[in-house]
C-alpha cells in the first residue's frame, strides 16, 4: 500500500497556498487543485485530501460498500 502522507505541493495546491503546511490545509480546508483538468480526490473525515487514479466506477463502488461520498 502507498505511503499517503503527502506534502500540499504533491497533492496540487495551486500557488496561492505555496507555504501552507498539510496541518493548515487540512484545517482550513484548502483543497485548489492546481490545474483546471479535473482531478479525484478522496477525502477523509479528517479533511485532508488524497488524489486517486482509480476510475469513476472504482470510486462509486467504493462508495457503495463504505457508504461515503467521494470527490
Amino acid at each position: 500500500m502507498q505511503n499517503f502522507e503527502r506534502s500540499h505541493r504533491d497533492v496540487g495546491f495551486s500557488e496561492q497556498h505555496e507555504g501552507v503546511s498539510l496541518e493548515q490545509a487540512k484545517t482550513r480546508r484548502i483543497l485548489t487543485p492546481k490545474s483546471e483538468a479535473p482531478k479525484k480526490f478522496i477525502v477523509n473525515e479528517q479533511g485532508g485530501a488524497v488524489e486517486t487514479e482509480l476510475s469513476e466506477d472504482e470510486l462509486e463502488n467504493i462508495g457503495k460498500i463504505l457508504g461515503k461520498k467521494y470527490l
